[in-house]
C-alpha cells in the first residue's frame, strides 16, 4: 500500500487472546484462519536459523521475522495470516486479539 492510496483504520485493543497456534513452517505460504477478526497479531519465530515471512493474502510479503525475534502488528480486522519459512520445518507461535 502506498501513501497515495490512503490510510487504513487500525484499532489497538487489549484483552484475552482470541487466537493462538504453535505452528511448524513450510517453505510455502500456508494460511492460518482466526476464530475471530483480529486487530493485534503477534508472530514469534522460535527458530535459530530460519527467516519467517508474513503475508495477509499468500502472495505479497508484508513482513519478515528473523530467528529468535517476534513482531507485534496492529492491523484492521484481519481474518487470517499466511506464514512461510525460508527453509521450513521450524516452529513459529502466532497469537492475537
Amino acid at each position: 500500500m502506498s501513501f497515495q492510496e490512503g490510510a487504513e483504520k487500525v484499532r489497538v485493543s487489549a484483552g484475552p487472546v482470541n487466537y493462538y497456534v504453535n505452528y511448524e513452517t513450510t517453505n510455502l505460504y500456508v494460511g492460518n484462519a482466526f476464530s475471530a477478526l483480529l486487530n493485534t497479531l503477534v508472530v514469534a519465530n522460535d527458530s535459530t536459523t530460519d527467516v519467517v515471512s508474513i503475508s495477509f493474502d499468500g502472495v505479497i510479503l508484508n513482513g519478515e521475522v528473523y530467528p529468535k525475534e517476534s513482531v507485534e502488528l496492529n492491523v484492521s480486522d484481519k481474518k487470517s495470516v499466511y506464514i512461510r519459512g525460508k527453509t521450513g520445518g521450524h516452529d513459529v507461535r502466532i497469537w492475537g486479539y
